[in-house]
């Protein structure tokens, strides 16, 4: 049996949020970066993409506005911890795509 790497990244975060609701009063320990990190690990992504699964996965556990998602990213950008690449979009605002570099990865596993 194989499990896809959506379903995967689901069951990692699921599994995260359920430890991270017993230990509440130590979630102030994990950073948002790290959590940040994680995500674009498994696979690309936009910032609301991000807050929005961060609100649906981890909404019990983890509040971060939409606001600190896009500096946290910032933040890593300027580490270079990981890199956007702006999309154009017709008729709608550019969008910018953000994946992990090498020194991000480095960063995640140490």
């Amino acid at each position: 049996m194989t499990i896809d790497a959506g379903s995967f990244a689901i069951h990692v975060i699921y599994s995260l949020s359920e430890y991270m609701k017993e230990r509440q009063p130590f979630t102030s320990h994990v950073s948002p970066e790290f959590l940040l990190l994680g995500l674009l690990s498994i696979a690309p992504s936009h910032g609301y993409d991000l807050h929005r699964q961060i609100e649906r996965d981890l909404r019990f556990v983890w509040r971060l506005s939409l606001s600190q998602v896009y500096n946290v990213l910032a933040r890593l950008e300027k580490q270079g911890m990981i890199e956007g690449e702006i999309l154009e979009q017709q008729e709608r605002p550019d969008r910018k795509r953000f994946r992990v570099t090498a020194h991000g990865e480095h960063h995640l596993q140490n």
